[in-house]
């Protein structure tokens, strides 16, 4: 179990000026608000919903629950933090929401460590729906799909 403190988007904002609220955060995730749910999307979402235009994604696997209980914080509250997540299926869970960011306690480390790092995005100069993180490359500097230009920042 640990802690992240991750940008809070509206689900129409453009795909460049969400990638921008990451890299600003040092986050390669962003939570999402949809009337009183929440979820969390990690850039490989991001990515792939750029390319295809599709929707977003609403499953327990990015679902993450408010907590309800008496305030708390991340330090003084573990024991009730684990059992919340030794007794339900989600893996975030959202303990401070404020306007631009919310305070994420997720299931493991792992996840954190997954999600707070900096955020690379190469983007195609020919078609910007051909954006890749960079470990996807094939070729450094051609896009994968189209073999145009990529600009990696």
């Amino acid at each position: 179990m640990d802690q992240v403190r991750l940008p809070l988007i509206r689900g129409n904002e453009p795909f460049g000026a969400i990638v921008e609220r990451m890299r600003a955060a040092n986050a390669a995730a962003v939570v999402r608000r949809t009337g009183q749910r929440f979820y969390v999307h990690g850039l490989g979402e991001l990515l792939a919903r750029q390319q295809t235009r599709n929707g977003w994604a609403r499953d327990i696997q990015s679902e993450a629950s408010l907590w309800r209980g008496a305030p708390t914080t991340f330090e003084s509250g573990r024991g009730l933090l684990q059992t919340f997540f030794d007794t339900t299926a989600f893996n975030y869970l959202i303990l401070e929401v404020r306007d631009a960011d919310v305070l994420v306690v997720t299931r493991s480390e792992d996840m954190v460590r997954a999600i707070a790092r900096a955020v690379v995005v190469c983007t195609c100069q020919r078609n910007d729906r051909h954006v890749f993180d960079p470990t996807d490359v094939r070729t450094p500097g051609t896009c994968n799909q189209c073999f145009g230009s990529l600009n990696c920042n």
